[in-house]
């Protein structure tokens, strides 16, 4: 389900910010349902935000467990993960990317 296309173009044409923070917080689903609406959503999100024309910021809301494999001091920064973010999240899927999008 996507936005009406008068919706949309109204977002591309005079939104100035984004704040994406919808997201499932379920931690019972199954997890190709879980990457489907808090991945994929998130980047449905970005991708508009990209063509809004007028866009100042985006700010993005994460859920609760990122970076729930560090210990200790979780410092607010972006870890690297030594690998792939992309053929990790489809690995998981268990699919090849042209058959998830």
């Amino acid at each position: 389900m996507g936005l009406d296309p008068a919706d949309r173009n109204d977002v591309i044409e005079n939104v100035n910010i984004i704040i994406n923070c919808a997201a499932s917080v379920d931690f019972n689903s199954r997890l190709d349902e879980a990457i489907k609406i808090n991945i994929f959503g998130t980047l449905k999100m970005f991708e508009l935000a990209k063509e809004a024309k007028k866009l100042c910021n985006f700010l993005h809301v994460s859920t609760a467990y990122v970076n729930s494999d560090k210990k200790g001091i979780i410092q607010e920064k972006i870890y690297d993960i030594n690998v792939d973010a992309e053929e990790y999240i489809y690995s998981l899927l268990k699919k090849p990317i042209n058959e998830v999008r």
